[in-house]
């Protein structure tokens, strides 16, 4: 009886690659509206969602250099999202964010109530 140790093998690599080409897709489905949470459920429990993905419309913008803070609204509601680097988004444009979310978030006096900290946008 021969045993061959090809068999595992012939399996890790194919499974390996499944296993990366699923992970580097997620951004990619996020885009397209799979596996996003509802900006009203973000709102209602901020501190439930540090790592959240909300799709919506901008509606609108506060920026000073590419920086500030923008409104995302879906079907459920709105929310507003702190801006880093990436500059701001084009008002009536659709986006994709992962952040986190924070409540209470004040910024040059005036309240932003319920934020989401940009960490990624698609």
């Amino acid at each position: 009886m021969q045993i061959s140790i090809q068999t595992p093998l012939k399996w890790l690599l194919p499974g390996m690659l499944a296993g990366i080409l699923l992970l580097g897709g997620c951004g990619q489905l996020a885009r397209f509206g799979l596996g996003n949470t509802p900006i009203q459920a973000v709102v209602s429990n901020p501190s439930a969602h540090t790592s959240v993905t909300v799709r919506g419309q901008v509606v609108n913008t506060l920026g000073i250099l590419g920086q500030g803070v923008y409104e995302l609204q879906d079907e459920t509601g709105s929310l507003w999202v702190i801006t880093g680097e990436r500059g701001m988004p084009i008002v009536n444009s659709t986006v994709t964010v992962r952040g986190s979310a924070a409540e209470g978030i004040t910024i040059s006096g005036r309240n932003f109530g319920v934020t989401l900290t940009e960490q990624e946008r698609f």
